[in-house]
């Protein structure tokens, strides 16, 4: 799965790739070096948190339901 975060200042766009089976718990720790915006931070505009805009589940999906 992707995760697509984008800067509300410079508008930076940041794609993370995490594993298809996280719990919210850790999908959130996996996202912790993800929520400040390097480029705003380098250039001294402070710290200024990403703003998740989509998901990305990619094409292979799977259902839990066994064929009979």
């Amino acid at each position: 799965m992707k995760i697509f975060l984008k800067c509300p200042a410079c508008h930076n766009e940041t794609v993370v790739s995490v594993e298809k089976m996280l719990s919210g718990k850790k999908l959130m720790e996996h996202l912790k070096d993800y929520q400040i915006c390097d480029i705003c931070e380098k250039n001294r505009l402070g710290k200024i948190y990403l703003d998740v805009i989509k998901f990305d589940w990619e094409s292979s999906l799977e259902t839990s339901r066994k064929k009979v």
